[in-house]
């Protein structure tokens, strides 16, 4: 597509336009993995209830993100293990890399790619320098776009996912007019060009950015990740946003119902209630039909079956997870003093062995190709223009292969032990080994201060039990032998 032509142009606009629904589902997203639920709760709660029961229980949410939680949960492979090897190279090719991921920070940004991922089912990675210093030095600089933010694009009539065109949405500046005109930068791998809303150039901005229409790079300088083997961008993530507001909605309701069954309702039938001191909306005064009704005044007590709303609230996260590809803890009936910690175990012992497989396969090659852009394309372009310090050119044939600690299927603690101890008792494993499987976080030190006291224990119980096997006694001056008696 020429991006620059009248019909590209008003092809990214419709394009543009026919997404407005996907920015906004987006958005709400972005907003609760940032930790704003909240308004987005009270929103759905003022759909549901009408304004007059949503003033009574807008005061009791229950924002609970237990969805940011879940994305977490699923989001480790970088958190761990992940070794970078150059092959086909030189060791100063191996520099280069090291260099680059010290510059970049570069797991903890793919850790946020990794979420976004999991979050949207599709990320794009921005690749380029950070503004120039005072000293006139620029660095390396890559960053995971909120995908409330842009749009990819594809162009290909046997590729429907190909990433052809990429959207940055570039916020908002008054035109001539004094209106508010939308700015979006559009890039293709030969092409770059600074559109309005209408899909006009702005010129004035091209120039000011020293622009003529080309990509001086040769590529997009992005790297993208898509789950979707059919879509350039997978369907709207609708069903998440629902469980991340049903689940506090339900909790909602439940603090709202909980509200009223703290206060009975006095029914007066035949009974004038006026001038009576009592909650007004306590008070239900009732006319009968029949006559020579004597007035009566009676007391109900409206009931919640609070254990019922919470275990249909965890049974359902637990399909959800299921429905992802994560096979969730186990967790018995939850109550009132047992629901938060019971949806959190049932999170942190959720299985995400299966998930991490495949966001492992789909990161070998996500990588693969951002080395290949960063060293041979982007890289010596820096380096020609003297934008960055590092001047070290990578080898044409050499080759950067990341590589993941292998997922393992989650186990119970005590699968874990048994597991051990089988092995122990067969000289497979020692008891060091064992240790460290149990303890990956510790350090030789800690387990050292572990075997000595699993030692003086064992000792203990060992002069317990044969002081118990041999009998006590008292000694000629009244003290109490036991087992000290029998070492002696």
């Amino acid at each position: 597509m020429d991006i620059l032509s009248e019909a590209g142009r008003i092809a990214i606009k419709e394009y543009i336009d026919a997404n407005r629904d996907r920015i906004d589902i987006n958005s709400k997203i972005f907003d609760i993995m940032e930790g704003s639920l909240s308004p987005h709760l009270l929103h759905k709660l003022r759909e549901d209830l009408g304004q007059k029961s949503y003033e009574q229980a807008k005061g009791r949410i229950a924002p609970i993100n237990y969805y940011r939680k879940v994305v977490d949960k699923m989001t480790t492979i970088y958190n761990q293990g992940v070794v970078r090897k150059v092959t086909g190279g030189t060791d100063a090719d191996q520099e280069l890399v090291g260099w680059y991921e010290t510059e970049l920070g570069l797991n903890k940004k793919l850790n946020k790619n990794n979420e976004t991922l999991n979050a949207y089912q599709y990320a794009l990675m921005q690749v380029t320098l950070t503004e120039e210093k005072a000293n006139g030095s620029r660095l390396p600089f890559v960053r995971t776009i909120p995908n409330s933010e842009y749009l990819v694009m594809s162009t290909s009539k046997v590729d429907p996912t190909s990433d052809d065109v990429v959207i940055l949405f570039m916020g908002a500046r008054k035109d001539a007019m004094g209106k508010d005109e939308y700015v979006y930068h559009v890039y293709t791998d030969e092409q770059f060009v600074i559109i309005n809303g209408k899909g006009d150039i702005l010129r004035d901005l091209m120039a000011a950015n020293d622009m003529d229409g080309t990509n001086p790079y040769g590529v997009k300088p992005f790297q993208y990740v898509n789950m979707s083997e059919n879509l350039v961008m997978p369907k709207l993530q609708v069903d998440d946003v629902t469980m991340a507001l049903l689940i506090p909605l339900l909790l909602t309701d439940l603090n709202y119902a909980v509200k009223f069954q703290a206060f009975s309702i006095w029914i007066f039938l035949d009974v004038e209630a006026q001038g009576i001191e009592i909650s007004p909306n306590s008070i239900l005064s009732l006319k009968s039909d029949a006559t020579g009704e004597k007035p009566s005044v009676d007391v109900a007590k409206p009931a919640v079956d609070i254990a019922e709303v919470l275990n249909l609230a965890a049974s359902q996260v637990g399909l959800w997870l299921s429905s992802k590809g994560i096979r969730p803890g186990s967790v018995g009936n939850v109550g009132a003093d047992s629901f938060s910690s019971g949806i959190s175990k049932m999170i942190d012992e959720s299985d995400t062995y299966e998930s991490r497989k495949e966001q492992i396969a789909i990161y070998k090659d996500f990588e693969a190709s951002f080395w290949d852009k960063l060293l041979k394309v982007l890289h010596p372009q820096w380096v020609a223009g003297g934008l960055i310090d590092n001047r070290t050119i990578f080898s044409p044939s050499a080759e950067v292969v990341t590589e993941f600690q292998n997922p393992q299927p989650l186990k119970t603690r005590m699968e874990l032990i048994s597991e051990l101890k089988e092995a122990i008792d067969v000289g497979l494993e020692s008891k060091v080994g064992a240790l460290k499987e149990l303890h990956p976080e510790w350090d030789e030190v800690d387990i050292e201060v572990k075997l000595l006291e699993i030692e003086q224990e064992t000792q203990k119980a060992v002069e317990r039990m044969m002081g118990g096997a041999f009998g006590g006694g008292r000694s000629n001056e009244g003290e109490d032998t036991g087992s000290e008696g029998f070492d002696a």
